[in-house]
């Protein structure tokens, strides 16, 4: 299924989020990475974070067996190496709320190219802020659509929540517009595609806000849960939304994980660096339509 979407769609975009968000400015993707004619230094920077598969494949026991490496990340953390990580390495993707889309489902593939279970845990103490594209695309829904006839390409939406009205609350405390909660909605979708998620999404939200309120706070923890106890699958943009975020939060938390600890954590590129800015990660496979009520 990813590689027919890859496949198909790859010049498709549908130009921002600004339906059913005030104030939203809409503005092509444009090139996977807009910031290459003015900082390519820093892109390649960026590149040298990550690790191919192939080889944190092997990386991770390696480093799951170094006693000593284990025993400076316990320290660093205080002991409080999350329960989920204590029993094995696992496959980590870091998602506000999991919820089926082609993102999520690369996301299962990759942890089974991996053999690592798959592990999502989610920050549901964080607000809706519809500004935040992957927020949005939560809130109303993309299903990927291809036409017979013409083999044309087209998007059927729905809108499960009032944007207004839950703008700022707790993911954990948003309704649907069918007054579901908004977490189960997205969980149950898993369901309708036969995949178990149980024991896969704890609440993450205690043990973040616990190192801080912030991601300049509580970032360089969260990494080094990937020195040696799991494999974190992600890419960090250099688009307009994420482009500080990932210059001066990211790059600099590894480089200071990679002098602490002498390796830098264990990150691989959950999608194709050409095809990482373009929205459709964020669309759902259009048998799920089939399930939400009209």
């Amino acid at each position: 299924m990813i590689e027919y979407i890859k496949n198909n769609m790859a010049n498709q975009e549908t130009g921002g989020i600004a339906t059913g968000c005030v104030g939203v400015s809409q503005k092509n993707d444009g090139h996977p990475y807009p910031l290459r004619r003015k900082g390519e230094k820093l892109r390649i920077e960026l590149e040298e974070i990550y690790t191919p598969l192939s080889i944190a494949k092997k990386e991770i026991w390696k480093r799951w067996n170094d006693k000593e490496l284990k025993k400076k990340v316990v320290k660093y953390l205080n002991g409080n190496i999350p329960d989920f990580l204590t029993h094995e390495p696992r496959a980590y993707i870091a998602r506000h709320v999991a919820s089926p889309n082609f993102d999520f489902l690369r996301f299962l593939d990759l942890a089974k190219d991996i053999n690592l279970s798959p592990i999502s845990p989610e920050f549901l103490d964080d607000k809706f802020i519809c500004r935040n594209s992957a927020k949005y695309y939560l809130g109303k829904l993309f299903f990927f659509k291809r036409t017979k006839k013409t083999c044309a390409f087209n998007l059927d939406t729905k809108r499960i929540i009032d944007f207004q009205t839950e703008e700022g609350k707790k993911l954990k405390d948003i309704k649907t517009i069918e007054n579901e909660n908004f977490v189960d909605f997205h969980h149950k979708l898993f369901s309708h595609l036969n995949i178990d998620i149980n024991g896969m999404t704890p609440d993450f939200s205690t043990w973040i806000l616990e190192r801080g309120k912030t991601p300049t706070e509580f970032y360089k923890f969260l990494l080094s849960l990937f020195i040696c106890h799991g494999v974190m699958f992600e890419n960090f943009l250099l688009n307009d939304e994420e482009m500080d975020f990932t210059n001066k939060i990211v790059l600099s938390t590894i480089r200071q994980l990679e002098k602490e600890f002498g390796v830098k954590p264990l990150i691989v590129p959950l999608l194709p660096f050409e095809e990482e800015n373009k929205k459709y990660w964020f669309y759902y496979p259009e048998n799920l339509k089939n399930y939400l009520k009209n």
